[in-house]
């Protein structure tokens, strides 16, 4: 969940805040309803944690009509866990993020510039695993390290090795291949890129998502809005 508040004044604020949290709320309860288990756990904004959970509990609550047991896990994002958890937890750290209130934390890793894709996996698991470490040392044993990665499924050489679905299986396979090696972290398995550049023409970056996830591009007419055939529904015609 993410919550944009700038350019409000805090009443203003406030009721957007109240307004997302209930929205998202309703569509997981809603989601899990129909198929249980789509929603585990809620993504959100590290500031002001304890109030944003608080409301949660509550819109949960409300919506629900009993005093249940509030059922999502609770997570932060960061773009850099380690240097995070280094500010927070290491001795003389001069953050004080209370990491006792989430249940996972979600990393940006994405692979880094090689020729081998192979080893861009390697390094992508390898610093996943020392996030996980890191949370075990300090017995923050419960807090489940999920990466946000992949790779670019067409065109686009800036990781080094060429963006192809080819490298994107390879990727994936030798990402698997080496979390078996250590106590998996959970891996958030989509590509590198938001699902919003599929509808640009393609160029630099938006190149690479000609195959991403449940979307197929049928051409590259962005006023079109069948530009892009969702993979299931098409299966289901068929």
């Amino acid at each position: 969940m993410y919550l944009s508040l700038e350019d409000q004044d805090e009443a203003a604020a406030r009721a957007l805040h109240l307004n997302n949290i209930e929205n998202i709320i309703e569509i997981s309860v809603k989601s899990n309803a129909i198929f249980p288990g789509t929603v585990i756990g809620l993504e959100i904004p590290p500031s002001d944690i304890l109030t944003t959970i608080e409301d949660m509990k509550n819109i949960y609550s409300n919506l629900v009509g009993i005093n249940d047991t509030f059922p999502f896990e609770i997570g932060i994002f960061q773009s850099d866990c380690l240097n995070f958890l280094k500010n927070n937890i290491s001795e003389g750290a001069h953050s004080n993020f209370d990491l006792s209130l989430i249940n996972f934390l979600m990393c940006y890793e994405m692979p880094k510039k090689s020729s081998s894709v192979e080893k861009s996996a390697d390094i992508v698991v390898e610093q996943l695993h020392s996030i996980q470490m890191t949370l075990r040392q300090s017995n923050f044993n419960s807090i489940k390290v999920i990466g946000r990665t992949g790779w670019p499924s067409a065109r686009t050489s800036d990781k080094g090795a060429e963006g192809s679905i080819e490298n994107m299986k390879r990727f994936w396979c030798q990402m698997y291949k080496r979390l078996e090696e250590y106590s998996n972290p959970l891996i958030d398995i989509y590509s590198a890129f938001d699902d919003s550049t599929k509808l640009t023409k393609p160029q630099g970056a938006s190149e690479a998502e000609y195959h991403y996830g449940w979307w197929e591009r049928r051409h590259d007419n962005s006023s079109d809005p069948d530009a892009f055939l969702e993979k299931i529904k098409r299966k289901l015609a068929s």
